[in-house]
């Protein structure tokens, strides 16, 4: 008894080599949920490691040149991607198994419009919450899961004509499905002419028996291939693949063809849609990062406006202080002045004290006949005796005496 029927698809897609590298977040994707992806192989520069891969080729083609102008520049991957042929320097598919409805990374009842607007009202650990409570449990999952991760594993044996620069899966998109990334570079080799290594996706594919005939294109046949090493794993587990659109088994040229147009354009427009959900997811990314700067600068420029006004009160009280000290200034200088006067005037009081001590040492001795009658004053009625003579006295200077603090001022 099967386990269950699965369907495989493997699609072209667009080169989204920071989608795939997880180098940001995705609108589609949460970020709780990132343990969950899977690198078997990734490249952080798909550009320089092209150009290194055919470096060896291009000196030998080099080598053979004796003019410059028919040297090929080491930028190989600028020559495809800008050529005029057809050829792509990178190709990139998604592989799956089942779909959203029965290998979703979601259950049932997950709401993604839910899940989304918690995102766009910044309640992300809100929104990461809800996706965990409605993870899917079906464990089914978990073993198909491991399934096509061993078929992944072994694509760089499988296929040795396709450089591998990232195999990758991602598992942590909710509303979506398990699905593996894998980029490569067709090498071509057995030029006789010009480079003997080269980018050719026809030839790399004719080189590993995949060639275009009337049974289909050789990029389709690899692709049925492929589905095909996933379709005998999943049965040697005990699976059965579900075919989608597969009603008519055998097909005229012309409907073969018109057929394979279609599916060309489709996978064409598939390309298209994803390319138009990664620059989707860009703008939202770079819109949200672009509100966190204005908050940021916003933020800034009122911290700026709160130093201006600091700055200006500390020049507002730098120019009261420069009037003050110049007030203080004036203030020392009068002091000085005042302290010069107070100077002159203890010198003047120290020289007539000086002069008063020096009279007082001549008058200490008996004073001559002529002094002493100098000195005399007039006599008072007091002093007049009572036989009505008159009576001279010599003038008291005893109080003169004293020290010389008697004559000193203070400031």
């Amino acid at each position: 008894m099967t386990k269950g029927s699965f369907c495989i698809s493997a699609t072209q897609d667009s080169i989204a080599l920071e989608h795939d590298n997880r180098d940001y977040n995705p609108q589609n994707a949460d970020k709780s949920l990132r343990s969950r992806n899977i690198t078997i192989k990734s490249t952080e520069d798909y550009k320089s490691a092209y150009n290194d891969l055919f470096r060896d080729s291009v000196i030998a083609h080099n080598t053979k040149q004796k003019r410059n102008d028919r040297k090929k520049s080491f930028d190989y991957y600028s020559e495809i991607e800008n050529g005029k042929g057809k050829e792509k320097p990178l190709y990139e598919y998604v592989i799956q198994i089942g779909n959203s409805d029965d290998l979703g990374v979601t259950d049932k009842d997950f709401d993604y419009d839910k899940w989304v607007d918690l995102k766009k009202n910044f309640k992300f650990k809100t929104a990461s919450k809800y996706v965990n409570e409605h993870l899917n449990k079906d464990p089914r999952r978990e073993e198909l899961k491991r399934i096509l991760t061993d078929v992944m594993s072994g694509l760089e044996e499988k296929y040795p004509k396709f450089h591998f620069f990232t195999i990758q899966a991602h598992d942590d998109e909710p509303g979506g499905t398990l699905h593996y990334h894998i980029a490569f570079s067709p090498i071509a080799d057995g030029y006789i002419n010009g480079m003997p290594v080269r980018n050719s996706l026809t030839k790399a594919l004719s080189q590993m028996g995949f060639k275009t005939d009337k049974e289909g294109y050789a990029i389709q046949k690899w692709q049925n291939d492929l589905k095909n090493s996933i379709e005998n794993a999943m049965v040697q587990a005990g699976y059965e693949r579900q075919y989608m659109n597969n009603t008519e088994k055998h097909l005229s040229v012309f409907q073969f063809k018109l057929k394979t147009e279609n599916e060309k354009l489709s996978s064409e427009n598939s390309a298209l849609e994803s390319d138009n959900k990664l620059l989707q997811e860009k703008y939202e990314s770079l819109l949200s990062e672009s509100q966190s700067l204005l908050s940021v600068v916003n933020m800034v420029s009122k911290r700026k406006s709160e130093i201006e006004q600091r700055e200006e009160k500390l020049n507002e009280r730098e120019r009261s202080l420069d009037k003050l000290e110049s007030k203080l200034k004036d203030f020392a200088d009068e002091l000085n002045e005042k302290e010069e006067n107070l100077n002159k005037l203890k010198h003047s009081l120290n020289a007539l004290k000086e002069e008063l001590q020096e009279k007082r040492h001549k008058t200490s001795g008996k004073p001559s006949n002529q002094n002493r009658r100098n000195f005399q004053s007039k006599p008072t009625v007091a002093d007049k005796p009572k036989s009505g003579k008159a009576v001279r006295r010599i003038p008291d200077i005893s109080n003169i005496e004293g020290s010389q603090n008697d004559f000193e001022i203070g400031y």
